[in-house]
């Protein structure tokens, strides 16, 4: 069984003014005195930053060196002028900072300048052009018919040896133009290659992804993909003693690797890192992996080219390897999907909109499995930081949409591990969205085991698409307003975009601008100064700012919602919880500084799980007995008019027609307004593991507006029946659930509960969700016949 990883700290975010200054375009442009911009930004806090400075003329490198690692710009500008270049390398002193910033043309670049020099090639001549440019890594060249690669490291030999010894075995690849003998006294540091008229698959496919799936153009590069898969599964089959001078890697490598990248993003980044650390701490420390075999180690589409004649051949070589297939298939999957939910990237109409139209045809070609998961949220982890370093427009929403899809995969992995879903001895890979591998359960069908089972009445549709044919996921839903038919909305479009709407009553679809909604006037504003998180049309929505979380309101009731926020917080610290601090208040808004810690839902197969459980029963024993006066009261009456609600708005769409569902909501009311007064303590009144983050030392609690004087079978009963409801979702293990449900019978007998209290709000819980889950198309079905299954063990009476 695979051992998950403690929970990931956070790295500690940096203050850097040298970083921000490079990443000013403004200011930086002012200080070199030209219109300039940055990409490729390595940083190194402390040390050194190192980026690709483009202006209006081309593409070069900028460092500022800080502190003793100035005396580098000092070698530099020595190295150039024995070049005859020194005038080209130009710096300003920072002593503000004790730094210096350096920065020149590509002929100058410290690392690479003696190899470009050996090489031959004068950059200025005619009919020369740059393809890519790493500052002080490498840059690639055309030269006519040639590609020429210089490189700070000695790559040649190692790179030629792996082409040939692929090409002898029939794997289409690029071949090299020199030999692996160091005859041309290049020192290892430049390789020549032919040049293939053509393009890139990636570029294609970019090119052709707003065509219909019908159209013989996209029929052809889903053609040009599967002869793809072909060659890398042939790649897969050469026997790695052809290449036995080729390192190995691993699972630890892709995950050391990932924990990389996500470090870098807190540390420069934090604002949008939050998903991307939760992503990391999902991942197991080991997996299943299957044999080695022979790897290209940075497997995407762009790294095969497509030439006029029509065939496919691997290029790039660089980093082959030897490891399980899942590090190849996971790359290439992850690197698609970095594509996809790229909020500049082209639309995509039907099965493209999810990438699992290229998908299936790479596996069509391949002849394997897709990677599972876990391997496509690690591949994922390790791009996280590409959109900052590449500091395009937009960067940050797509970081955090890239950080999401990690930590979707992540936890589709402990889905399927809890529900017995994936097989120890399944080739090692990742499942791409809008594909389900052979075997698996898809996320929102029963878990394995359970009986097929179809739910009566109609469901609202998983997917809508407006009149101009943009499709829309929907994720969540929930009745629009009493005594209608129309649902609201919730979910992702095809460029990852959070997407809000009401469907009506004739089934027609009312969809939001991204980040817009008339009845919230104040999202707007919001949403353009950080991510759309959670949208509830017309009602609320959260966004995640560099400050924390940002609730926007309908104008009015922001002042409730700070009032009942700040009384809750004034409890959870009588129980040693922790809570969101309010930062601010407008008319229909509500800022809230941000928690450190991870939604204790996400965190059912860590080793501190029971620990976890300790801590919150703890507390909540001490929460239940802490005085509040003031606090509204919630009794058994305003609980029966709860599910009363559900049931006349369930009613008013049918999400719950042909099933006893009604009949048991209106027994349960009754039974409620019927049943005696009890005693009533502090209730957080929505209770559930979504509301309890951890952060590795201590609870906290979200979502406090909501805290009431209840009984306190309240919150232990919806705690207990979504514990209940994770392992039906296929989310938690079984004993996941029991470990939940022993910390609410602990409290519950330390607060004297009687056992029919929380029978019964056992039953007001279960019937409420049956409605509540009714309107969600991913969960419906699996959420209706796990509760019908629940009442009818006992819970009806």
């Amino acid at each position: 069984m695979a051992e998950h990883a403690k929970v990931h700290a956070p790295a500690r975010a940096v203050d850097d003014p040298v970083l921000k200054l490079l990443l000013d375009p403004e200011r930086l442009s002012a200080l070199l005195r030209t219109p300039v911009r940055v990409t490729r930004v390595r940083p190194k806090t402390g040390v050194s930053h190192t980026a690709a400075l483009v202006d209006g003329t081309g593409t070069g490198w900028v460092q500022v060196l800080v502190g003793e690692a100035r005396a580098k710009g000092v070698k530099a500008r020595e190295r150039a002028e024995r070049y005859g270049l020194g005038h080209l390398v130009r710096t300003v002193p920072l002593p503000q900072w004790d730094a210096e910033l350096l920065w020149g043309g590509i002929a100058t670049d410290p690392a690479l300048a003696a190899p470009l020099r050996r090489s031959g090639l004068d950059l200025g001549a005619d009919g020369l052009r740059v393809l890519r440019y790493n500052p002080l890594r490498r840059v690639v060249v055309r030269d006519g018919e040639e590609v020429v690669r210089i490189s700070a490291a000695r790559h040649r030999d190692d790179m030629v040896a792996v082409a040939r010894a692929l090409h002898d075995r029939g794997v289409a690849v690029v071949t090299p133009l020199d030999g692996a003998d160091g005859s041309d006294r290049r020192g290892g540091r430049v390789s020549r290659w032919p040049w293939v008229e053509g393009e890139d698959l990636a570029t294609l496919e970019q090119r052709c992804a707003p065509l219909p799936p019908a159209d013989p153009g996209r029929d052809d590069v889903l053609d040009r993909v599967a002869a793809a898969g072909a060659v890398a599964a042939r790649l897969h089959a050469v026997p790695v003693s052809a290449v036995p001078s080729l390192e190995h890697r691993g699972w630890d490598d892709l995950l050391q690797s990932a924990g990389r990248a996500v470090r870098q993003l807190e540390t420069v980044a934090p604002e949008v890192a939050d998903e991307a650390g939760r992503a990391l701490s999902a991942l197991p420390r080991t997996v299943p992996t299957g044999p080695s075999v022979v790897l290209h180690g940075d497997l995407s589409l762009d790294q095969f080219l497509v030439g006029q004649d029509g065939q496919v051949r691997l290029t790039d070589l660089e980093r082959a390897c030897l490891g399980p297939v899942g590090l190849d298939l996971a790359s290439l999957a992850a690197e698609q999907l970095v594509r996809l939910v790229d909020p500049a990237g082209p639309d995509r109409p039907g099965d493209g909109a999810d990438g699992a139209d290229v998908a299936q045809a790479f596996a069509a070609g391949h002849g394997a499995e897709p990677a599972g998961p876990v391997w496509v949220a690690a591949a994922l982890l390790t791009r996280v930081a590409g959109p900052w370093r590449a500091q395009t427009p937009g960067w940050a929403a797509h970081t955090r949409r890239i950080g999401e899809v990690a930590l979707e995969h992540a936890m589709r992995h402990s889905a399927e591990r809890s529900a017995g879903a994936a097989s120890p001895g399944r080739r090692a890979g990742s499942t791409p969205v809008g594909s389900t591998p052979a075997g698996s359960t898809p996320a929102g069908s029963a878990p394995a085991g359970s009986p097929a089972r179809a739910v009566p009445g109609p469901a609202v549709p998983s997917t809508v698409r407006t009149a101009d044919g943009e499709t829309v996921r929907v994720d969540r839903a929930w009745p629009h307003s009493d005594g209608t038919a129309q649902v609201a909305i919730e979910g992702r479009d095809a460029r990852g975009r959070l997407r809000a709407g009401v469907l009506g009553e004739d089934g027609g679809l009312d969809l939001l601008p991204p980040g817009e909604d008339p009845r919230l006037p104040g999202l707007a504003a919001a949403a353009r100064t950080g991510s759309l998180l959670v949208h509830r049309p017309g009602r609320r929505a959260v966004v995640h700012t560099a400050e924390g979380y940002l609730k926007v309101v309908r104008p009015g009731r922001a002042e409730a919602v700070a009032a009942g926020s700040r009384i809750g917080a004034r409890l959870a610290d009588g129980a040693g919880l922790g809570s969101a601090v309010v930062l601010a208040i407008t008319g229909d808004t509500v800022r809230f500084a941000a928690l450190p810690g991870i939604p204790v839902q996400r965190l059912s197969a860590d080793p501190a799980w029971p620990a976890v459980w300790d801590a919150w029963a703890d507390a909540w024993t001490v929460w239940q007995t802490l005085p509040a006066p003031d606090l509204p009261e919630h009794g058994p009456g305003h609980e029966a008019e709860v599910l009363r609600t559900w049931a006349r708005r369930a009613d008013a769409v049918g999400v719950l027609a042909g099933t006893p569902w009604a009949d048991r909501l209106e027994r349960t009311a009754a039974a409620l307004e019927t049943s005696p007064r009890v005693g009533t303590v502090p209730a957080h009144r929505d209770l559930h593991d979504g509301q309890v983050l951890w952060d590795g030392e201590r609870l906290a609690l979200i979502d406090l507006d909501t805290v009431c004087r209840a009984e306190p079978a309240l919150d232990l009963a919806n705690l207990e029946a979504h514990a209940r409801l994770r392992r039906a979702q296929g989310l938690w293990s079984g004993r996941a659930a029991r470990v939940v449900g022993q910390a609410v019978d602990r409290v519950a007998g330390a607060g004297g509960v009687e056992e029919d209290r929380m029978a019964l709000m056992r039953r007001a819980t279960l019937a409420r969700l049956a409605a509540v889950y009714a309107f969600r198309p991913r969960w419906r079905e699996t959420v209706l016949a796990w509760a019908d299954e629940e009442w009818c063990r006992g819970l009806g009476g």
